[in-house]
């Protein structure tokens, strides 16, 4: 996740935060962790593990975790953040619990090493009967736009379709499953949840690629997106498909909070006032080619003109020549001019046949 990885590891980390994750995904919103409970713990887990060809060193890094402590009781909450959807998502954090609770395993033998205080079967063991260890929960947080499509179970990765019924059924009395703790934070169905700012933030996230949908979310809950924090503004930039544009939440600083809406107004107008030019330059290209439909049918038009224009010429040339023909005609039968008269006869007919 590169620079978004960083900045919402260190967001998350904030004692506030995390427990309302934890409420929210673990206890359905009730408040049972409180953040005075939470104690940092090394995001890196190594535990060595011991076989004939000897030891050999497991080691897993976790985005966050923390310690709670439950009255006199303690559990450890691991996070994951995923922006890409990961295949063999059960079986990593399957691994990354063993080696939690391996490391819990070598450090309580190592006390009663130093101790000496166990005998026979629990001596061999490096474990009393009374000893327990701590368990462990990991929740996987899911930022990606397609709908999680990866395994979220041990038995999802495990070709068990191939084996016949009878021996399907057996196998599944044996073979322990293990389930991933998932928040697909733009599927989620209820953000509302959450209590701390994280609601916010997902909230936003979840509507981020309908513009019309975030736009009417934000007028709704204005109030809520007037005053973010700097940390949460830059989350939802980090996060958000949306594209803030270069805007610079400096601008709307107000008392150390940012403005959500705000940085959204000032992006609507930009996108107005980029349509409004986008609908000028359709305008234009439109009028240009009708100009231009118009030079063609006028040019079309023209020639049209001109060629009824040729042929009335022609008409009006053939009809001439037939008047003139007739004016001799008659001046040859007036002056008995018989040759004259037979030639033009002759010509006549040829005219006449000619225009018919």
């Amino acid at each position: 996740m590169g620079s978004r990885d960083i900045i919402l590891k260190s967001y998350l980390a904030d004692n506030d935060r995390f427990a309302d994750l934890v409420n929210a995904s673990v206890f359905q919103g009730r408040q049972v962790i409180l953040p005075a409970q939470l104690e940092v713990q090394d995001s890196v887990r190594t535990a060595n593990v011991k076989s004939h060809r000897g030891k050999r060193e497991i080691q897993r890094t976790s985005d966050v975790i923390k310690r709670v402590t439950l009255g006199t009781q303690f559990i450890v909450v691991s996070l994951e953040n995923q922006n890409d959807i990961h295949y063999a998502m059960p079986l990593r954090n399957f691994v990354s619990e063993a080696a939690d609770y391996q490391k819990q395993y070598d450090n309580i033998r190592k006390q009663h090493e130093q101790k000496r205080d166990l005998l026979g079967k629990e001596y061999l063991s490096g474990f009393s009967k009374k000893d327990r260890i701590i368990p462990v929960i990991t929740i996987v947080l899911y930022f990606g736009e397609e709908k999680w499509s990866g395994a979220t179970d041990l038995y999802e990765l495990m070709d068990m379709q191939s084996y016949p019924p009878e021996i399907q059924k057996q196998l599944g009395k044996f073979i322990n499953n293990y389930h991933i703790n998932l928040i697909d934070v733009r599927h989620m169905e209820n953000p509302d949840v959450f209590r701390t700012d994280l609601k916010q933030v997902f909230n936003f996230i979840k509507r981020d690629t309908n513009k019309k949908e975030l736009q009417e979310y934000l007028a709704n809950h204005r109030a809520e997106y007037e005053s973010l924090t700097s940390e949460t503004f830059d989350v939802i930039e980090k996060l958000s498909n949306f594209d803030f544009g270069g805007f610079r939440k400096e601008s709307v600083e107000t008392g150390g909070s940012y403005s959500m809406c705000r940085a959204m107004e000032e992006m609507l107008e930009d996108a107005r006032e980029e349509t409004r030019q986008e609908m000028c330059k359709a305008m234009e290209e439109m009028l240009e080619d009708a100009r231009e439909e118009t030079r063609q049918e006028m040019c079309r038009a023209m020639e049209e003109m001109l060629e009824d224009a040729r042929e009335e010429v022609r008409q009006e040339v053939r009809q001439e020549s037939y008047r003139t023909m007739e004016e001799i005609l008659e001046y040859a039968r007036t002056n008995d001019i018989k040759e004259i008269l037979d030639l033009i006869e002759e010509k006549m007919k040829v005219f006449q046949t000619a225009k018919a």
